[in-house]
């Protein structure tokens, strides 16, 4: 288990990382999610020792990491560029880590074979790096994060590089090797579909805070905060009073601010809600609409399955109760 107690980082008169706290539970696959400068990459850094805390203790079962270098550890690390060897073969790469543990060389043949197998590689062990595609390198580089069996395994945007097309395969696949190794795992990502698809928990971090922390669920459920809301991609974030004097449907308990979902709207001639369209984009299975309330509020609307208006048209909808987020504590 890791335990993070009042964590800081520091550069300068810049706080990176800001008194943090946080537990991972054994075999949980933690992603830490948050923008740029939000301290997801230093916060990574610093539980895998190439970042030195200002405050704060780091914990692995129970025993202070401060003293621990690196090497010794037992974390796996990979990052974006893979940093893989291009003058050696698959297989060499794979075992390089297996090879500084000095294991026979009967046990690093067996393990590479192993873990080649896990990433869908068998076969590949003779070919270059230099012939291989940039989803067969990220398997790669996997494999051999995985190969020495480390404790903790630490991704810092694996797939940052890749096609969006790929990245959604490739994601699912991750998280079913990550599942069957059993590996307690650290995902850094600012996607929010990749935190999403591979976690158990995710911790969205905001200028070094955790901003809030939960289940996929219950993040798209209850973001605790605007700043939150929006980061998942709520645009249509109301505060609550302008909401009620809309007439609009509001949570209970009240919360500060309400996120009415872009899809929970549908456009219904009897429909309770007037708006003015402002915009309208086609999205291949969907139109998406800029409307504007009463009060001149402006929100998205996803139109399926039906001419969407013209610019300039008033529309009346109807909202699906489920629609309705609840923002705030």
């Amino acid at each position: 288990m890791l335990e993070i107690e009042g964590l800081t980082v520091t550069y300068g008169d810049v706080v990176a990382i800001d008194n943090l706290d946080l537990t991972i539970e054994p075999g949980e696959i933690v992603s830490l999610l948050g923008p740029s400068g939000s301290g997801k990459s230093t916060l990574l850094r610093a539980v895998a020792g190439l970042e030195k805390p200002t405050a704060g203790i780091l914990r692995w079962n129970g025993g202070d990491l401060a003293a621990i270098p690196v090497h010794r550890r037992g974390f796996g690390l990979m990052f974006q560029d893979y940093a893989l060897f291009p003058h050696r073969t698959v297989a060499a790469n794979v075992a390089f880590g297996l090879e500084m543990m000095h294991k026979s060389r009967a046990e690093i043949g067996e393990r590479v074979d192993t873990v080649l197998s896990l990433v869908g590689l068998q076969g590949y062990g003779d070919r270059a790096i230099g012939h291989l595609s940039g989803g067969q390198q990220q398997r790669v580089a996997l494999a051999r994060a995985i190969a020495p069996a480390p404790r903790l395994l630490m991704f810092d945007e694996p797939l940052g590089s890749l096609d969006r097309s790929l990245r959604d395969r490739l994601v699912v696949e991750l998280h079913d090797i990550l599942d069957r190794v059993g590996a307690t795992s650290i995902y850094v990502t600012h996607d929010q579909q990749e935190a999403f698809a591979l976690a158990d928990r995710v911790v969205l971090l905001h200028d070094g805070r955790i901003e809030q922390v939960g289940s996929p669920e219950e993040l798209w459920s209850h973001p605790r905060s605007p700043f939150a809301a929006r980061f998942l991609g709520f645009r249509n974030l109301v505060p609550t009073g302008n909401a009620r004097a809309m007439g609009w449907p509001t949570p209970s308990p009240v919360t500060d601010h309400v996120v009415y979902r872009a899809d929970g709207f549908s456009p219904d001639d009897d429909g309770p809600f007037v708006v003015t369209t402002r915009s309208r984009t086609y999205r291949g299975d969907h139109h998406l609409l800029v409307v504007t309330a009463a009060d001149g509020t402006e929100l998205d609307v996803v139109v399926r399955g039906e001419p969407a208006p013209e610019p300039g048209r008033q529309l009346r909808l109807r909202l699906d109760p489920s629609a309705v987020v609840p923002v705030g504590e």
